[in-house]
């Protein structure tokens, strides 16, 4: 499949108080749900990640929100081998 024309969907939600934020952010496959990345965020395990089937999460150290935001598209390219230059 060309990475060109291929089609993933991708959902954010992001909120704030205090510095503080709750996240989920979903890219996936349509044709393929279970290849997915996800980012969320939330008590008590704080930011970290899923890649496909992965049910634990990787945490990641939280920067800033811009900067979080950042790492989920450059993980969802590489993870979909897409060119960064395709996402809006």
């Amino acid at each position: 499949m060309n990475c060109q024309r291929r089609t993933f969907y991708w959902g954010m939600v992001a909120g704030g108080c205090g510095g503080r934020y709750r996240l989920g952010w979903i890219a996936y496959d349509p044709e393929n749900p279970r290849l997915r990345v996800l980012f969320d965020s939330h008590p008590p395990k704080g930011a970290h990640f899923h890649v496909d089937d992965d049910i634990l999460g990787t945490p990641f150290a939280w920067q800033s929100l811009k900067k979080a935001e950042e790492r989920f598209f450059k993980m969802v390219c590489k993870h979909f081998n897409i060119d960064p230059e395709v996402i809006p």
